[in-house]
């Protein structure tokens, strides 16, 4: 199995960073205290594209205050979303798994 490198998957991730930043705006026009960090398991087959996106449940924190769990639930469904339409060419010919941290976190006091 080839390890893929690090510095073209950041370069990959990045092409969906305003994708992205466009799920967690929509749920902080609902809740603004939403923030926390999403690890995504991601499968990527040997043409490049993505097979399967899943969010691990272990080392995913998330918090947007009580009552809100839909909130959250719909943030991380725009986020499998965003992540399912990515080709990663670094991955071509090869495929693999990903596992990957997003951080969210507004600057709002």
């Amino acid at each position: 199995r080839v390890a893929p490198d690090r510095q073209a998957l950041i370069a990959e991730f990045r092409t969906k960073s305003s994708e992205l930043r466009s799920c967690y705006e929509k749920g902080l026009k609902i809740n603004p205290k939403l923030q926390g960090k999403v690890l995504v398991d991601i499968v990527v087959g040997k043409t490049g594209n993505v097979e399967k996106v899943k969010i691990a449940k272990r080392g995913t924190i998330f918090y947007a205050g009580k009552g809100t769990p839909q909130v959250i639930e719909d943030f991380l469904i725009c986020i499998r979303k965003s992540l399912k339409d990515m080709i990663f060419s670094s991955l071509k010919d090869v495929g693999g798994k990903i596992r990957y941290p997003f951080v969210f976190r507004t600057n709002r006091p």
